[in-house]
């Protein structure tokens, strides 16, 4: 009996300088069946020319124009056969025995719209940097739901490549939202674990680089990301609206608002404006979800957390016509 097929999909874009560590993490895992789909997405650098030495029956590198990641990503699932689909960063790193150790959690499940999660931990430079935390999301879940309130309330997170993810749920989705610019795999997996019967953790570890500077997940000051990373909050909204009796997935997704009127109130006003309506429909105070440095938390207490932002941003003003 074969043993099912996993897609390892790959979107790239200037990764020259890392591509080839990827690539090899991934030729070297232990599970036997995959195939593995680069969609170079227009790089200037010799990204393809790297990827192209490790083209085999079983690994393909497809060029097209720079339209961004998640369309990258959309293309290479069309192209994929995988019964199972592994999303891969061009320049993260997966252990030999990531994708092996969630399959076998998954084939003793024997239930097809079960997704897998694993584990994750930062590295710069060298993989044996990366250190492993433990976070209270590295569990079972019964009701995937769940796993959404736990890590929005905690305030943690799942890294892209952590998932492994059944074709079923993709196929009855409309992919990757190739609208969003940031926090694209946080709207994605949303999707997909609120359309998922269960999650199975496997101890099954993802290496994940920092300090990359074309990463799609800084949002900085470009209303293009301010856009999109509000616009994401809003989909969960949608997603999520029928199940906001479970008090930790809104107040969740009112830190997450309140954190973007901290972040952006005095660069983007109008965003801003929006995230607040969005937020005052959750109802949840600003109290309880404390956003800031310890300055600015003692303020809000004072003065209130709206009242906090405008004289953050008067004194801000003012120290900059002082220069």
């Amino acid at each position: 009996m074969q043993l099912p097929l996993v897609s390892v999909l790959i979107p790239s874009y200037n990764a020259a300088a890392y591509i080839a560590q990827t690539l090899e993490s991934v030729l070297q895992q232990s599970w036997p069946n995959i195939e593995v789909i680069v969609v170079d997405d227009g790089s200037a650098d010799d990204t393809v020319a790297i990827a192209n030495r490790y083209s085999a029956a079983n690994c393909r590198v497809i060029q097209q124009i720079n339209v961004g990641a998640c369309a990258a990503r959309n293309r290479a699932f069309a192209l994929s056969k995988g019964d199972y689909i592994q999303y891969l960063d061009a320049d993260d790193v997966l252990h030999p025995d990531k994708i092996a150790l969630q399959m076998e959690a998954l084939g003793n499940l024997k239930d097809s719209r079960a997704m897998a999660s694993g584990m994750w931990a930062h590295f710069a430079r060298q993989i044996d940097e990366a250190v492993f935390p433990q976070q209270a999301v590295y569990k079972n879940y019964d009701m995937p739901v769940q796993l959404l309130a736990d890590m929005w309330c905690r305030r943690e997170m799942m890294q892209t490549s952590v998932w492994l993810t059944p074709r079923i749920l993709i196929e009855q989705s409309s992919g990757w939202d190739e609208r969003l610019s940031i926090n694209q795999d946080g709207e994605f997996f949303c999707r997909m674990l609120l359309s998922a019967s269960r999650v199975v953790f496997a101890p099954a570890k993802t290496y994940y680089r920092t300090g990359i500077a074309n990463s799609v997940s800084r949002a900085g000051a470009d209303i293009k990301k301010a856009e999109s990373l509000l616009l994401s909050y809003k989909l969960y909204s949608r997603y999520t609206a029928t199940w906001m009796h479970i008090e930790p997935l809104k107040k969740g997704l009112a830190h997450s608002l309140y954190q973007y009127i901290y972040t952006y109130y005095s660069v983007f006003p109008a965003l801003t404006r929006e995230a607040v309506q969005d937020v005052q429909q959750l109802n949840v105070p600003q109290s309880i979800c404390p956003v800031g440095g310890r300055g600015f938390r003692l303020l809000c207490r004072i003065a209130g957390f709206y009242n906090a932002l405008r004289l953050r941003q008067m004194f801000s003003g003012a120290s900059n016509r002082v220069q």
